[in-house]
């Protein structure tokens, strides 16, 4: 029997949900939309008082790994019918009739939308919009080998550095190879954890630069990570509360893709380790939720 629920029953990042949204049209955009926006509705709260948080576009961009010639407009809400049959619907009594109806040519937009960010600016004397301090990247699947865009991706990621900002990415992709050579990532090294939050911080001289590396494994919460401002300035975000935050916003995606009587999509993928800790919190989950499949 199915087992569904529009609650997290992972104690971090979903593996089932995780996989789903990472194979095409798997719906990874809006997750990478939302997440953002939690973020930095998260950064308004804990941000020192003179700095704020903006959305901005990415330094991704939004080309999908489909193929060269296809890209896909993403609109900023999609909802979406799974049809039983077909039907019309006719108006609600209380719906409000259009004054007008004008044709659509010549009013799309085919400008590429943005994938966002974060970037967090220290206000100095009052004076907006202020200095950008710290940018913060979910990383795509199109923009880690061998993705479309991870040279492009790459190049944008220097640019940022060597202006000054510091760089954290939050990276959950943890079946793709890791981002840099230098990052040891879950594909090839065994000690790796499976997501990872890497804080690249610029190099005042020759000796200051650095990566820090902070990481969950299968079976824990996302960390609670110190975050760099300007000079000494710090700010503390939780991304575990983050990512449940996230869960939430999509409980209804949740709740129809994830079935927890059956394995993670690309399981064997895995460390062995890594699936008999999926296997037994499953088998805990089937032992708890599995008389009443709504969750």
């Amino acid at each position: 029997m199915p087992i569904h629920s529009d609650r997290n029953l992972y104690p971090g990042v979903n593996a089932h949900l995780n996989n789903y949204l990472q194979q095409p049209g798997g719906g990874w955009e809006s997750f990478h939309t939302r997440f953002i926006n939690d973020l930095q509705a998260a950064l308004d709260e804990h941000l020192p008082p003179n700095y704020y948080a903006l959305s901005e576009k990415s330094l991704q961009i939004t080309a999908l790994p489909m193929t060269d010639e296809v890209r896909r407009t993403r609109p900023d809400i999609g909802i979406f019918h799974n049809p039983i049959e077909s039907s019309s619907s006719p108006r609600p009594s209380q719906a409000a009739i259009p004054f007008a109806t004008l044709p659509l040519v010549g009013v799309i937009d085919d400008e590429e939308e943005a994938v966002v960010a974060v970037v967090i600016y220290e206000v100095d004397a009052g004076e907006l919009p202020g200095t950008p301090v710290t940018r913060i990247e979910l990383l795509s699947p199109a923009n880690k080998y061998p993705g479309s865009d991870y040279r492009y991706y790459l190049s944008r990621r220097k640019q940022t550095l060597r202006a000054g900002i510091h760089l954290v990415e939050v990276d959950f992709l943890n079946l793709q190879v890791s981002l840099l050579a230098e990052i040891p990532g879950y594909v090839e090294e065994e000690e790796s954890p499976p997501y990872l939050i890497i804080i690249s911080s610029p190099a005042q001289d020759a000796q200051t630069g650095k990566i820090e590396l902070y990481g969950a494994d299968i079976a824990e919460p996302l960390p609670r990570v110190v975050l760099p401002l300007k000079g000494e300035d710090t700010v503390l975000i939780d991304f575990g509360v983050v990512y449940e935050t996230s869960f939430r916003h999509l409980h209804r995606l949740a709740q129809r893709v994830i079935d927890y009587s059956q394995k993670p999509l690309h399981f064997e993928r895995y460390r062995p380790q890594d699936q008999e800790k999926i296997s037994a919190m499953l088998d805990a989950i089937r032992k708890t939720h599995g008389e009443t499949s709504g969750g």
